[in-house]
């Protein structure tokens, strides 16, 4: 990879994701310049060998220190579908990469694997039942009171 000074010249971008413990669920990202990026870091600093620097970085949102930086390479270079970079091919048209797309996912059932989509649909239906089940085992007899707990009725 370049330094900082020689990406911004290339016309490369930089993506700082946050990356918040799991009791804060944040998912915020933001785009700084490259004139800050060289202000707190330095212009010959290489994000590939030191991310020392980013530690300094808290997110807008949460106020969190964890960040996760993508780089994006310049607009000029093709971008082709499953992560070919400029090898001599023609660019795929939208039906071609919808075929292909969708020839995946056929390969991906016929294999019995899943998408993150249906991963996480699981696991949100997993949780609900585990909800619903520790409710009913509350060893409560009888409807459940209508009043808020610790609150006593008006007389």
């Amino acid at each position: 990879m370049s330094t900082l000074r020689q990406m911004q010249e290339e016309g490369w971008r930089i993506t700082l994701h946050c990356t918040a413990s799991a009791d804060r669920l944040c998912a915020h990202s933001w785009t700084p310049s490259f004139d800050q990026l060289i202000q707190y870091l330095g212009p010959d600093t290489d994000l590939v060998v030191d991310r020392s620097g980013l530690q300094r970085f808290r997110c807008e949102r949460c106020g969190s220190r964890g960040v996760t930086v993508i780089v994006h390479p310049p607009d000029e270079i093709e971008h082709r579908a499953y992560g070919g970079h400029a090898n001599g091919r023609q660019p795929l048209t939208y039906d071609q990469a919808l075929a292909a797309e969708m020839e995946r996912r056929r390969q991906m059932r016929l294999y019995g694997l899943k998408t993150n989509a249906e991963v996480a649909a699981e696991s949100r239906e997993r949780l609900k039942r585990e909800r619903r089940a520790q409710k009913s085992d509350s060893g409560l007899i009888g409807p459940v009171s209508p009043y808020l707990k610790g609150r006593v009725p008006k007389r």
